[in-house]
This record gives C-alpha cells, structure tokens and sequence, in this order.
C-alpha cells in the first residue's frame, strides 16, 4: 500500500509538473506567435526613424559606401565651320573623368517637439584616375556657355530696355574680342573655372546678381553646401510614416523657384532620396509574418524625389519587380512624361514658354541657362528599391546636358550666321552609381526573410513541445485511471514524532 501510495504521488506531481510546463509552452508560443513580431517590428522601425542614436543615423549623416560619377565631354572637332549653313557639328565623345562622391550632412539642428531635423548637405567629388580614361588637363573645343547665356538672358528683360542691352553686349564682345567657340581643360570646365570676360563685367555692374567671374559646369560647388537647407520628418513622432519626406526647402514649405502648378511646387509626399518611409507601413502588412502575405505588399505607383541642382520634383514610375542577390526588389525609373508639356500638369515648369517635349529648361536653377534637353538612353534615371523596407539598393543616374546655340539678329557677332539657326549642342553627361555593400544587403535579407522564419519555427517548435507536454500529461492521467482518484487518495504526511 504504502508502495503504491508513493507511485501516486510521483505520477501526480509528475501530472503537475507537465501541466505547468505545456501552459507555459503554450502561453510562449502565442507570445511567439502575436507578441514578439510585433515588438521585434517597432525595434526595427525605430531603427529606422532619424535621431543621433538609432542604427540608419551614421549612414544618413554621412555616405558609407563607395559612389562614382562618371563625366563624359564632347569635343566640337568642326567649330571653324560649325555656323555655316548646312553644317553638322561632329562631336569626339572624350572621358570618362571619374570621381568618388561623398555627401555629408552638416549644421544637423533637431526639434524633437514637431519630429523634424535640419540640415545642409556638403557634396565632395575625388579624382579617380585609375578609373579615368584620360587627364583632367586634357583640352577641348568647347561653345562659351557664359555669352550664349548672357544673349538668352536678354529676352526677359522689359522690352523697351532690350535695344540698350544688345548694344551693350554687341560693344562688350568687340572690346574683348569674344568668340563663340573657346578651349578649355577639363578640369577648368568643371571645379576650377575659368576667367570669363563677360561675367567679370557683369560682376562689376550687378553684385548683387552676378557674383562669380569664372565660369565652370561645377564651380565652387565641390565641397561645398550649395543645395540649400533642408528640414526631413524623423519618424518620431508618427511611427516612421513619414521619416525622410521633405517639410521645407531654404526655409519654404514649397518650392518657389516656380511661380504656380502644385506640382511643380509642392512638397507633398517627396524626399531627397536617402531615406523614405518603409514600403511595409504603407499598407497593412507585419512585416515579421511569414505566411499568407506575398500579395499584400504590392509596388507603389510611383515614388517622388526632389533634387536641389535642378530645383524640382519629379517622378520615379514603377518599372518591375526583380530578384537579385536573395532580395527581391522593385526598379523605379523616370518616365517618359517627366518632360512631356502636353500635360498639363507639366506646363508649370514652362519658364515663359514650353520647350519641345523631352527638354527641361534650366533658366529658374542655372542664371538662365537655356536647355537641358535628355536623350532616352544618355538621360535615366533608375534606382532599385528592396520590396519592404524602401532602402534604395542601387542607383543608376545618367543626364546630358546641351545648350540651346540659337541666332539672334540683334546680336552682330551672329550677322553671318544661317537664318533661324537653332541647335542644342551637347556639352557633357555624366553616370552616377552606387550599390548597397554586401554586409548591408544581408542585414535587410535576414530582417526580411530569415528572421520571420525563425520566429515561425520557433512558434512551431514550442507549439509541438507543449503538445508532447499534454500528450504525456493525458497518458500519465489515463494509466493511472486519474478519473477515479477521490482527495482521499492523496497522500498526506504524518507526524510520527
């Protein structure tokens, strides 16, 4: 009796000890299961929102990985001839000049009370020689940028001022010779600059408008902060919804370097291109959820971006979903209709009068530049988009520019030129490239796709333990006919003393 009285006793604790053991398995695995992605998810977003201590913060601040830009010129190898009736330009493509690029974001200043962060941003180009083909002192004939926009800048001026200005110019380019075809190295053509004849003039008499007396593609921009002063959303206070998206630009909620259009003003929904809200809180998808969702996170149209050298926004349009390097990604690239004005929501960037479909005009950002006209394979813009956290993965960056070499009759210097002479000449274009790192790529692929497998294994593993925790329990119950036992058949201690 009292041998079976101890059996008991052990199979009852026993019973106990398995039944706190499957609750507890039970209760971790619906923690597993519920709770855990959820809290896993908020640390990864606040991962993500902008403040000094979170993990994106060093990247943003500053670039971390290797970016090249790639320069290409055209050297004018007819320009004695090149404004002679019938004549077309033959241009010698020379480059690439190569340089590493480096951003980083200066004069930081937080406001934690409205979740905002300001900033300007310091671009730096390095020479690569090793990567170049050819020397930045290489030479080429080259139109002079500076008179042909000093011309173009005539026609916005009132018009019973116009007779003065055209004789001044005309008298300007006699005294000093000037001619429309000039030389140059390449390296005065982009950072260094070169003396010019006519802005040195224009400098002495409008200071105010006219403050350089070289003239370069990127002079005085290399090292510089000339983007302007940004302010970004951080997140913080709206669950990472907004982090990255534009609130003003030099202190403006919207951009008026245009006069009218919201689109061409607004900063609704746009950002720098560094950082933008996660893909997965756009629509109602757990982002740590392994099952059931691959066709809830569906491409956004379109994604919006600003760029400050060209003051304006414009769109990146959904291109295709590809799978590369274990992520899956979306490519965006600039439409076709970014520089089509037969809509009508484009005529705002008409400056006076649209230019020909395909062409930007560049006067409100470049002292009236006339032209920037892209080529459908020298021109892209393409960047590569990982399909649930929205970090830019790659970027592929091509423009051309050209200027507009149009004949003015006012202008003498032009007397011999064909009549309605009209041509854009390309100056240069340039590739921008970058790729996130290896490291940085199978941190994402891990948060994205090995992590919810973990989580689900391991729901799936303590489910089954707690399983074997009642299925022992029922056979502990059933072999020694638990239904039976009465209290008086619990053991009780006496005591002998």
């Amino acid at each position: 009796m009292p041998e079976t009285n101890t059996t008991k006793r052990k199979t009852f604790y026993m019973i106990i000890i398995l039944l706190v053991i499957g609750i507890t398995l039970t209760v971790a695995a619906l923690i597993s299961h519920f709770y855990l992605p959820i809290a896993l998810e908020k640390a990864i977003i606040d991962e993500f929102m902008l403040n000094p201590e979170s993990s994106s913060y060093p990247g943003w601040q500053k670039s971390n990985i290797p970016i090249y830009s790639h320069y290409y010129f055209f050297n004018i190898t007819n320009a004695q001839d090149l404004f002679k009736p019938g004549v077309k330009p033959v241009l010698e493509e020379v480059g690439p000049y190569v340089f590493q690029l480096s951003f980083e974001k200066v004069n930081i200043s937080w406001n934690f009370d409205n979740g905002t962060v300001e900033y300007r941003q310091v671009k730096t180009w390095i020479p690569v020689p090793s990567k170049s083909n050819g020397s930045l002192d290489d030479e080429i004939v080259h139109i002079n940028v500076p008179l042909m926009t000093g011309i173009h800048q005539i026609r916005s001026i009132p018009e019973e001022d116009k007779f003065l200005a055209y004789e001044s110019l005309n008298s300007l380019i006699d005294a000093f010779n000037m001619s429309f075809i000039l030389k140059h190295k390449i390296r005065h053509l982009l950072f260094e600059g070169y003396e010019d004849d006519l802005l040195t003039t224009a400098s002495s008499f409008y200071p105010g408008e006219v403050s350089q007396t070289k003239f370069g593609w990127l002079f005085e921009k290399n090292n510089t902060s000339s983007e302007g002063l940004f302010r970004v959303y951080t997140g913080q206070l709206d669950s990472g919804r907004k982090v990255g998206l534009i609130d003003t630009w030099n202190n403006e909620k919207e951009n008026i370097k245009w006069k009218t259009g919201k689109k061409c003003r607004s900063f609704e929904q746009t950002t720098t291109g560094d950082l933008q809200p996660p893909f997965f809180m756009r629509e109602n998808y757990h982002l740590l959820q392994y099952f059931g969702q691959e066709n809830l996170l569906k491409p956004m149209p379109n994604i919006r971006m600003f760029i400050a050298d060209i003051c304006r926004s414009f769109d990146l349009d959904y291109l295709e979903t590809i799978e590369y390097d274990r992520l899956r990604r979306y490519r965006y690239q600039m439409g076709p209709m970014t520089f089509n004005y037969t809509l009508e929501e484009n005529r705002c960037y008409c400056n006076k009068s649209c230019p020909p479909n395909g062409l930007f005009d560049l006067g409100v950002c470049a002292q009236d530049s006339p032209g920037l006209r892209p080529n459908l394979q020298k021109h892209l813009f393409t960047m590569e988009f990982d399909d649930k956290f929205g970090i830019a993965l790659k970027i592929d960056v091509k423009f051309q520019l050209n200027i507009l070499a149009k004949k003015y009759d006012e202008i003498e210097i032009m007397a011999d030129w064909p009549d309605n002479f009209e041509l854009y000449l390309p100056q240069f274009w340039f590739t921008t490239n970058a790729e996130l790192d290896e490291s940085t790529t199978y941190q994402l692929y891990f948060l994205s796709e090995i992590l919810p497998l973990i989580l689900l294994l391991a729901t799936i593993l303590i489910t089954l333990l707690a399983i074997i925790c009642f299925i022992f329990m029922a056979f502990y119950i059933m072999n020694t006919r638990m239904m039976s036992w009465t209290l008086n058949d619990i053991p009780r201690y006496e005591n002998h003393l």
